[in-house]
């Protein structure tokens, strides 16, 4: 089951998500929730989701969070210097994965850009940053890695209410970085649903 949309939104859980959770385990169903949500460690979803009155046990959430591990031990990164663009839940799941958050500035060198939530940072100064880090970083022949664990365009907030997640910001920087390198084919690496790696 997917949590944002389905299950809960950000006011809440959904009208009868909690009921039909109960009505699977009194079937005898096992249950999973697979979710793009990279904010939070899958601790805090639990919690998160019993606040709501979803009873979901650790061990059936599975996050995006989850899938930058595999990420890096694919590419070979060990220990790599991340840019994270997320909340203290991202970095703390970058720091699990084995990667070592550090602050974006223009002037810095990133081994991995992790894109996991819209939230936790000052979006426009960040982002104009990372896009010079990135820019300055092509230049001199290093390309760093570009992870998207959360691909999520848009989230649902409330009833008919929206609003822009981590999914639009990689688009944003893909078309700056098409701008400032049209030579390279430069796009992140899609972790979350609808990512077989998840």
């Amino acid at each position: 089951i997917d949590a944002y949309g389905v299950l809960v939104q950000s006011s809440g859980s959904l009208p009868g998500a909690p009921e039909f959770v109960r009505e699977l385990r009194r079937r005898g169903k096992k249950v999973r929730v697979v979710t793009n949500d990279a904010s939070r460690t899958p601790e805090t979803c639990v919690s998160v989701y019993a606040s709501r009155g979803l009873e979901i046990a650790l061990e059936e959430v599975i996050t995006a969070g989850l899938t930058i591990a595999p990420a890096f031990q694919r590419r070979g990164l060990s220990k790599p210097s991340c840019a994270v663009l997320g909340t203290e839940g991202t970095l703390e799941l970058v720091r699990r994965a084995g990667g070592v958050p550090h602050a974006i500035t223009r002037e810095a060198e990133f081994d991995a850009v992790v894109i996991g939530d819209d939230s936790g940072f000052d979006a426009i100064p960040t982002m104009n940053a990372l896009l010079t880090s990135l820019h300055r970083s092509i230049d001199a022949g290093h390309i760093p890695a570009l992870l998207l664990a959360n691909p999520d365009l848009l989230y649902p907030v409330a009833d008919r209410t929206y609003g822009f997640t981590s999914g639009s910001l990689s688009k944003l920087l893909e078309i700056g970085l098409e701008q400032l390198h049209p030579d390279k084919d430069l796009k992140f690496e899609v972790l979350g649903k609808p990512s077989r790696l998840i």
